[in-house]
């Protein structure tokens, strides 16, 4: 082949290698990308279904969507006063971690709306007895300007205050029941929930008092050096002794550890991250808990939490890679109103033509915010 026809042919080559990228490899949006997309898509899920009177609830949301169009109030005996201020709680999160304030061009009215209607729940939360209802509703009020009327947060303390479950023979404060009565159990998921509020309010005299207490002795939590296979999910209080049900909440004993503040000095905490971090079921492919095996966004939620004091362990960017590519290809992408959502069992392929679960897309677009804050690669 004559040299100038070589040339021409290795100049065709190129210049048509660059008009015609190799397939899988053009324009494909990197990771940090993709998160952002997903983020505006689950914000825009929220938009579509809030109601008309700015909050979210939870049974009625089918109704809320006709994409942009007019909302329908829902009728009183379909509300759910308890999911909704937990889901307008996290919800008004994630447009706030999302920089969006009442002036935002698009979400301006919708984060207006919602927080008129979170403030105005305010006295009827404080006289709540489920302790989410009131540990969401303060973790989001500590964000929200000091609009929130002191006296509101410190009866909401006062509960937090008055049913703290205690050792009957020591006295030693252990942690709370879901329920705020008269209890002789503390739930794990409750007292990672409640320590997470007391954090947000680190000035208020009763959130310093009882995040110190707590802080003095948490060896309850563990199981013996021999037996760390995971976190008691329940304790009881059985004949002044107590009783732990073995069940696997470590990601609960990480939120909770980071809320009061025990550091990897202690190699118990060392041993349960790694233990977290090591375990591939915990993201790859399913993220459960329970003995029937069912997804629990709950502890995602808090996982992610309790490790972002964390953030100097070897595992931890392929754990949180290995995470969050399940949580983008899980999210439904849709035409219609389940567009940008998470389904009751988020990290499963979407089936079914439901508008997905408020209470999952809530937790789930959260905890993919928190590992947006971590820049992985």
């Amino acid at each position: 082949m004559p040299t100038h026809t070589y040339c021409l042919a290795i100049l065709t080559w190129w210049v048509l290698s660059l008009a015609c990228p190799i397939p899988g490899h053009a324009d494909e949006p990197s990771d940090a990308a993709r998160v952002e997309e997903a983020i505006a898509a689950g914000l825009l899920f929220l938009h579509r279904h809030q109601d008309a009177e700015g909050g979210w609830r939870v049974l009625t949301a089918p109704l809320a969507c006709p994409l942009d169009g007019p909302k329908i109030a829902p009728a009183q005996e379909y509300a759910d006063f308890r999911a909704d201020v937990v889901v307008t709680a996290i919800a008004l999160r994630c447009f706030l971690r999302a920089g969006v304030d009442r002036n935002h061009q698009v979400y301006g009215r919708t984060l207006s709306r919602a927080a008129d209607w979170f403030f105005e729940q305010g006295p009827q939360v404080v006289s709540q007895k489920h302790l989410f209802i009131i540990s969401a509703w303060l973790e989001t009020a500590a964000m929200l300007e000091g609009r929130v009327p002191e006296s509101q947060i410190d009866a909401s303390m006062r509960q937090i205050q008055d049913k703290i479950v205690r050792d009957p023979k020591s006295g030693q404060a252990l942690g709370w029941f879901y329920e705020l009565t008269p209890a002789r159990m503390v739930d794990l998921p409750a007292t990672a929930w409640t320590l997470r509020a007391l954090q947000a309010w680190p000035n208020h005299a009763i959130a310093k008092s009882l995040l110190e207490e707590l802080s003095q002795a948490p060896d309850y939590l563990w199981y013996p050096e021999a037996d760390l296979q995971g976190m008691p999910h329940r304790i009881s209080i059985r004949d002044d002794q107590l009783v732990r049900f073995p069940q696997r909440s470590e990601g609960y004993g990480l939120s909770l550890m980071r809320s009061l503040g025990v550091t990897t000095d202690e190699p118990r905490l060392l041993t349960l991250r790694n233990g977290v971090l090591d375990a591939a079921d915990w993201v790859v492919p399913k993220f459960r808990i329970d003995e029937e095996g069912r997804f629990s966004p709950f502890a995602m939620h808090s996982t992610v939490h309790g490790l972002a004091a964390h953030r100097d362990a070897p595992q931890l960017t392929a754990w949180a890679q290995r995470l969050r590519k399940a949580i983008l290809s899980s999210q439904r992408r849709t035409d219609g109103c389940p567009h940008g959502s998470w389904g009751v069992d988020p990290l499963l392929p979407f089936r079914g033509s439901g508008i997905g679960d408020l209470l999952s897309t809530v937790l789930v677009l959260e905890t993919l915010q928190s590992i947006a804050d971590w820049e992985i690669p």
